[in-house]
Order: C-alpha cells, then structure tokens, then sequence
C-alpha cells in the first residue's frame, strides 16, 4: 500500500524562505517573518494545513482547560502590549475578495465566508437591534448551560455572557467580537423560529464573514488588550461553525459529514495556536473564570465510561495489528497519539470540568497531531475509525447544546460509508449507542 502523505515530520523544520534568508524562523504557520514580509509560507498548505501546535507534546494550554464552567472573580485588562511583534493586520473591508491570497496566513477562513447580504439601511438597524436583545435575553442562557446544574455557578457563567463579554466589545471597540455574538444568536433564532429559519441564516452568514474578516486581523496583532476579545470570538466561532450544518440539514440539507468536522478543526486549531501565545494573559483577565475547575459533587456520565473503554480496546488493536492501512511507522504513531490523548482528557475532564463532555470536545482536536487531522481528510481507516468515539461524545453534549444535534450519527454514517473490517466494529458500535439513546 502507498505511504499516506502527512505533510510535515518535525516541527522544529523552519520554513524555506526563512532557510534561504538565513533567518531563525518561529516555525509557527505562517510564520512571523513571511507575514511581515507579505509572503507566502512553506509552512501553510491552503488546502490542508492548519495553524497546529508542535507535533510532540502537548497543544494549546488555553484549549486544554477551557470549558463553560465558572468561577467568582475576574481581572480588569492589562496594558496593551504586542505579544506577536512585527506583523501587520490584513486589510478588511465588506468583501471576501479582500482577503490575501497568495499571502493569506489563514486560508481555512475561506469556507466560512459569504458575500454580505443586500438590506435596506433604514431597517438593518432593526434587525440588529433584535438580534442583539435575543443575545441578552436567550442565547446567553444556552450558552452558560451546565452538566452538573450549580445554579451558583451557572450564574456566574450567565454574567460572563451576558455583560462581560458585550461590555468588552464595546468598551475596547472589538466590533468583530459583536458580529460573533450576532452572528451565534442568528444561528440561535433559525432554529428556534423554523418559518424564518432562510431570513435568519443569511443574518448569521453576513455577522460570520464580517467576524472572521475582522478576528483574522487581529490575530496578526495580537495584544494584552485584544486576546481576551479574540479568545472570546473564536469559543464563539466555534458554536456557530457547528451551528451553520446543523441550520442547513434541518433546513433538508445534507448531514454534517467527516469534511465539514475537518473544516472547524482546522479553524480552530488555528486561532488557538495563535492565541497560545497569550495564554497565562486570558487565563488572568476578564474572562478568568472560563477556566476554573469545577468545584462539588460530579454526575455520572455514561458516554464518557463507554468511550473510554472502547478507545482503550481501538489502541490495543491499532498497537497490534498488522493492517495494511498500520504498517508505516509514522501513520502508527499519530494514530497512537490521538488515541492517547482522548484516553487522556476522559478521567481528566470528568475529575475537573463543569462540563465534562464539552471539555473533551474542544481540548481533543488541539492535543492531535495536524497529520491526524490530514489523515482524517484522507479518509483513512484507523484515523475514521477513532474519530466516531470522539463523535459519541459530540452527539451527547446535544442534550445541553442543539447545535450539536445530527452530528455524531451524520458523521459516523459518513464514516461507514469508506471504513470496512477490520475498523468497521468501531463506528458501528458507536452508531448504535447513538441511535439507540443508551445513554438515556
């Protein structure tokens, strides 16, 4: 069988602009020299990299720990500084054409980008303002929902959504962080009001493009007064991205599939490689409380005992196996790896997060490697195979969260649709514990 390509073996390789010029490269990608220099990076593959953390040991401290949990207490902003020296802000404007081509150091933006709708200016304002007051009244209360249903804690949750966030996008002028808001609470309203599902995913779309035109630039600047915006936006993006396939397949679209889930991983695995850089800053900032640990008596969670069984008997199997798909050592090892970690965050997160599911959810696709993710998009056995035990977790935040409704069985019935023995046990399995609501 032919060696799968996975792209880049050793983070520690610069990139080639960097090595011609012989000039130390930050390996982040793109990296920091080819931006300023308005450059395309070896380092980025418009169409399958992403801005990953290195491919040894851990990923994104910020990811690893963030969850919807709270906690008292938070700090006031500090002086801003630059945290990423030397690089210049993309130009924004309306259209997505303004976006950087040849020197876009974040293609995977692209998928998510619309043209913006055509509105009479004299209500624009209207819409928005209902938008706005649905953010306020509703959509924060999904948002600070809560696994284990501490009516404390969950306020204090409800506060972050509610004003701190609204009041730093105003106070510090961070309008993409309002069109983020806008554009989750559209998302909200089309699956609340369904005879208006059309009106208000096109609002959602026209928010979303102009937020990620703006949190794009930003992450070439990043400061102690933007990244608390910034990191704000992108658990936001994250919502909406999920939001958009599960609008579209209640509206009769197709069911999210294995590429649509690719697509969000490399989003946020991108923004989040950035914005490690500032991470002891937004851990002791405004936003603080998104990160403490959960404090009291913990529920069971079901899922979570059944997937780290199984995943435990898929490492056993990936270990052993002779496999054709197995037998190049690096396939092997990332396979390993991504198996190791989701073992990893399972008795981590049921011991510290006040949503234990949701945690794995976002924390699992920063600690894998990018090969896994490009193995995914390969639609290769073992990686399919592993990634439908992640799906179970997704499909049982949905009790909490709707926009995570259809996407575990629309992506494990796209999974059986290429996996065959001797890894097809491992998606059937998980699409029956799903569909048969054993959880429940």
């Amino acid at each position: 069988m032919a060696r799968l390509k996975l792209g880049y073996t050793k983070s520690r390789t610069g990139c080639l602009r960097c090595k011609q010029r012989r000039v130390k490269c930050d390996e982040n990608t793109p990296c920091n020299a080819c931006i300023r220099h308005n450059v395309e990076c070896s380092l980025v593959d418009a169409g399958d990299s992403d801005h990953a953390a290195a491919e040894t040991g851990p990923g994104p401290s910020i990811a690893r720990d963030f969850d919807f949990s709270n906690s008292p207490g938070s700090a006031g902003l500090g002086p801003s500084r630059p945290l990423i020296g030397g690089a210049q802000p993309i130009d924004l404007s309306d259209s997505p054409s303004s976006l950087p081509t040849a020197s876009n150091p974040f293609p995977y933006f692209e998928k998510f980008i619309t043209s913006s709708p055509t509105e009479d200016p004299t209500t624009k304002w209207v819409s928005e303002l209902e938008l706005l007051h649905h953010w306020t009244t509703d959509t924060v209360h999904f948002l600070a929902a809560t696994a284990h249903d501490v009516p404390e804690e969950t306020q204090r949750l409800l506060d972050i959504w509610q004003v701190t966030i609204p009041r730093m996008a105003f106070e510090l002028n961070q309008m993409f962080m309002l069109h983020q808001m806008l554009a989750v609470t559209s998302y909200h309203l089309a699956h609340l009001r369904p005879g208006k599902s059309r009106e208000f995913t096109i609002m959602a779309r026209h928010h979303q493009s102009i937020a990620i035109r703006g949190i794009s630039g930003a992450l070439t600047d990043i400061t102690s007064e933007n990244c608390h915006a910034v990191f704000a936006t992108s658990a936001l993006l994250f919502v909406s991205t999920l939001s958009a396939s599960h609008i579209d397949f209640a509206q009769g679209g197709q069911e999210p599939n294995v590429g649509d889930l690719v697509s969000i991983f490399r989003v946020v695995r991108g923004i989040f490689s950035v914005l490690n850089k500032a991470d002891g800053i937004v851990r002791s900032g405004p936003l603080q409380a998104l990160f403490t640990r959960h404090q009291g008596p913990r529920k069971p969670f079901p899922t979570l005992d059944q997937v780290a069984v199984r995943a435990q008997a898929f490492l056993l199997q990936a270990e052993d196996t002779g496999d054709d798909d197995m037998t190049d050592p690096a396939v092997r090892s990332v396979i390993i790896a991504a198996a190791n970690a989701l073992l990893h965050f399972i008795p981590e997160a049921l011991e510290h997060g006040m949503n234990p599911e949701y945690r794995i959810v976002t924390a699992w696709p920063m600690y894998t490697m990018s090969e896994f993710v490009q193995l995914l998009k390969q639609r290769h056995h073992p990686a399919l195979a592993l990634l439908s035990y992640y799906m179970m977790i997704i499909d049982s935040t949905s009790k909490y969260w709707w926009y995570m409704k259809g996407w575990g069985p629309g992506v494990v019935r796209d999974i059986l649709r290429t996996v065959k023995a001797p890894w097809d046990c491992h998606p059937i399995w998980a699409l029956n514990w799903m569909l048969e609501g054993a959880e429940n």
